[in-house]
């Protein structure tokens, strides 16, 4: 599908750009890891992370050694000590992710249907706003 450009004498008089858009700030709920035995209490970024990875446990990526790799170098850095793949007790986390699955699939399909909707609508906001330059 070919488009077409229309080209503009001369040079660009103006252009204007509404910026980026930056997602809202993670919310910490003081969530612990225990890394060999020991409970550290997590920063808000910590918490972000360890949640992330969290939410990926059970799928394909946390079998992928260069992954799990990756992530516990960059979340070491994050918890100032060096921790691997087996050292982190993630027990804490694991529950609070799966309470909330827990209450996203006890919603009604109306209420599951009014979630999505609103999703949708703030996304299209979001894309006629940000969406172009």
């Amino acid at each position: 599908m070919e488009q077409e450009f229309s080209q503009v004498e001369g040079p660009m008089e103006r252009l204007i750009h509404n910026g980026v858009l930056i997602p809202p700030k993670y919310e910490a709920k003081g969530l612990r890891v225990w890394v060999r035995g020991v409970e550290v209490r997590l920063t808000p970024e910590q918490e972000e992370m360890a949640v992330a990875w969290a939410r990926k446990i059970g799928t394909p990526y946390v079998e992928d050694p260069v992954f799990a790799g990756n992530f516990h170098r960059d979340f070491s850095k994050k918890l100032g000590i060096e921790v691997k793949p087996g050292d982190v007790d993630y027990s804490e986390i694991l529950r609070e992710v799966m309470r909330e699955r827990e209450y996203r699939a006890s919603l009604t399909r109306e209420e599951r249907k009014r979630l999505a909707e609103e999703r949708r609508r703030i996304r299209e906001e979001r894309k006629e706003l940000y969406g172009y330059a």
